[in-house]
């Protein structure tokens, strides 16, 4: 009786987990996944989106690839904004670096132009 409760109980989060687009904190948009060269990949081209690291926001990818990553290639933008919104912000300078006022080592100011 318990080993089937046991086998019920992990049937269930295994179903749990396949209805999540990523895992762990934000591991989808950030798991950088290479993919096969082009010249390698028989078949028509096809489009997926991706979380840009530098841009930070989704874009446009084209492969000739079939797909071989489940929780970061997304069929519609959306679907990526969605899962990424979070990573979507822009980092803000701080005031010190933002300035140009900040000290050297030796405790002398930048040259300003």
């Amino acid at each position: 009786m318990r080993l089937w409760l046991l086998a019920v109980i992990l049937c269930w989060l295994v179903a749990q987990t396949e209805n999540k687009t990523h895992f762990g904190l934000f591991d989808g948009c950030v798991k950088k996944n290479l993919h096969m060269h082009e010249s390698v990949c028989p078949g028509p081209p096809r489009f997926y989106f991706a979380f840009h690291r530098v841009l930070f926001d989704c874009i446009r990818h084209r492969t000739k690839c079939p797909r071989y990553h489940k929780y970061n290639d997304y069929d519609t933008l959306k679907e990526c904004q969605k899962d990424c919104a979070e990573l979507m912000v822009v980092p803000e300078l701080s005031n010190s670096t933002a300035s140009g006022n900040e000290t050297k080592t030796d405790g002398q100011q930048k040259p300003t132009k």
